[in-house]
């Protein structure tokens, strides 16, 4: 079954103390398809998502996109174009504001029914993203499967936020100790972006 996919698209340090910013990725900085998103031209952004990943990013937060895309397990999409329409998305995302960079993009592969402990609402991506930004780094562009780590810190001692349009997205942030925010699909970030910024918002329940 392997791990996770990891894609980043520069070398970073870790950075031991940095909040993180775990962001859903179809519905909250593109827009969704029917369906799944199977080429880099289909990818179109949310409005207003470029401009609130440069907030969040000045605010401190380091960013990372976690989703789940089963197609690839499934064998409806592969790995190679996975990679393709995150490097599509990355620059989507520059294009609109220099200031917008993601970090950091982590992928389920798998189906639901494999029982891994990435696929949201597990919260294994968010323990992966957390043990590479915190923890150990990457020293080079980064493409590859990845291990889920079985333990990690409670992200809400470094006041980590998870936004997604879906239960599973909340769950996920809750289980990490993230403050987790319900954001409406294809309407994303925008309308959320002073609460996330707020410390003292504690996020949503779980609907």
């Amino acid at each position: 079954m392997g791990g996770a996919l990891a894609h980043a698209a520069a070398p970073r340090r870790a950075t031991p103390h940095a909040p993180i910013a775990f962001l859903d990725r179809d519905g909250v900085l593109n827009l969704s398809v029917e369906g799944h998103i199977s080429d880099p031209d289909e990818l179109r952004l949310v409005p207003g998502a470029a401009s609130c990943i440069a907030r969040l990013r000045h605010a401190g937060m380091v960013i990372c996109i976690v989703t789940n895309q089963s197609g690839v397990d499934r064998g409806w999409t592969s790995e190679a174009k996975i990679h393709a329409i995150h490097d599509r998305l990355v620059d989507l995302l520059l294009a609109e504001d220099p200031h917008a960079r993601v970090d950091l993009t982590l992928t389920c592969p798998h189906t639901p029914w494999h029982g891994c402990t990435c696929r949201k609402p597990e919260s294994g991506l968010l323990r992966l993203g957390e043990h590479l930004i915190r923890g150990v780094g990457w020293t080079a562009a980064l493409r590859a499967r990845l291990p889920v780590p079985k333990n990690g810190a409670v992200g809400q001692q470094w006041k980590d936020i998870m936004v997604g349009d879906r239960r599973s997205d909340v769950l996920a942030g809750h289980a990490h100790g993230a403050r987790s925010f319900h954001a409406s699909p294809d309407v994303g970030l925008q309308p959320l972006l002073s609460r996330l910024l707020d410390h003292d918002d504690l996020g949503d329940a779980v609907r």
